[in-house]
């Protein structure tokens, strides 16, 4: 038996199936290119952020290097300057050795650029000792008070390390016009101006040599002492100078460098080892003051 089908029903609902709404999507248009922009915009970041860390890492090894070559040139000029302090003084090799040890307890106290001005100073102090009698506690002491460790203006422009003031109508030097504070009050003021380092710690030892009210500081054993004997002479009105400079001396050892005195006055005998001392030999943490170049010693003249 056939079965009858009605063609009408049929494409009724066909059309109804037809009318029927298919889902929506769950993302527009709109919001697909944004979730595309940020998810670009944040692999730009990460590709950024790791470029900028690759840099710096490349940055601080060439930083490294750098000090790494430094603080070997600086050591091997340490190394010549008290080998040339044993020649002036001819010291034996164990009182050179006693002297390198000496050197290196006093750079032992710092780190930094405090350490490379000590690195720096510390044998021109030792060699103004030796011939001015000045104590190389009261030479060292000063300066790192007065210019606060090689940074002041007057210090790292002008080579004057000790704030002498060109009062002296016999000075012949060069000068600079220079702000400075004088019993509190604010004012102005020449002040010294040396063409280097040397030339600036040698013409300290100069202006006080060269003034008769100083004259009785050089007797001095200690650099405390010396220094509270120019203060009564009127060298300077700070209160606090003489206990500020004392903390400086204290904090680092800088005592145990006017030990040098009684060293040349024991007979000289080469009994003793020669052994260099591996802390400057190795030239462990010797930072640069100002540039590797900062030890001026090359070229120059020999004190009087």
């Amino acid at each position: 038996m056939g079965r009858s089908y009605n063609l009408t029903n049929s494409l009724t609902l066909c059309g109804r199936e037809a009318m029927v709404e298919l889902p929506k999507g769950r993302w527009t248009t709109f919001q697909l290119k944004k979730l595309v922009f940020f998810s670009n915009f944040f692999w730009f970041l990460i590709t950024c952020g790791t470029c900028y860390v690759i840099g710096w890492m490349f940055l601080q090894q060439i930083r490294i290097e750098s000090a790494r070559l430094a603080e070997k040139q600086q050591a091997y000029e340490l190394q010549q300057q008290i080998d040339r302090l044993a020649q002036m003084t001819s010291l034996s090799a164990g009182q050179t050795l006693q002297l390198a040890q000496l050197i290196q307890k006093t750079l032992d106290t710092a780190s930094g650029q405090q350490r490379a001005f000590l690195s720096a100073i510390v044998p021109m102090a030792i060699r103004l000792q030796t011939v001015y009698r000045i104590p190389a506690s009261a030479t060292v002491g000063m300066a790192i008070y007065e210019s606060r460790y090689g940074t002041s203006v007057l210090a790292q422009e002008h080579n004057n390390f000790f704030g002498i003031k060109a009062l002296d109508p016999n000075w012949n030097g060069q000068k600079t016009y220079q702000q400075t504070r004088d019993s509190g009050v604010l004012t102005y003021a020449y002040f010294r101006k040396y063409p280097d380092m040397q030339s600036g710690i040698e013409g300290y030892a100069a202006f006080l040599r060269g003034s008769d009210r100083y004259q009785a500081a050089f007797g001095a054993h200690t650099g405390i002492e010396f220094i509270s004997t120019i203060l009564k002479a009127g060298y300077c009105p700070d209160r606090d100078y003489a206990s500020n400079v004392a903390g400086i001396i204290e904090r680092h050892r800088l005592a145990e460098l006017d030990k040098v005195q009684d060293m040349l006055a024991t007979p000289a005998t080469n009994t003793a080892s020669t052994t260099p001392d591996p802390k400057l030999s190795s030239a462990n943490t010797l930072p640069s003051y100002k540039t590797a170049s900062a030890f001026p010693y090359n070229n120059r003249p020999t004190l009087p």
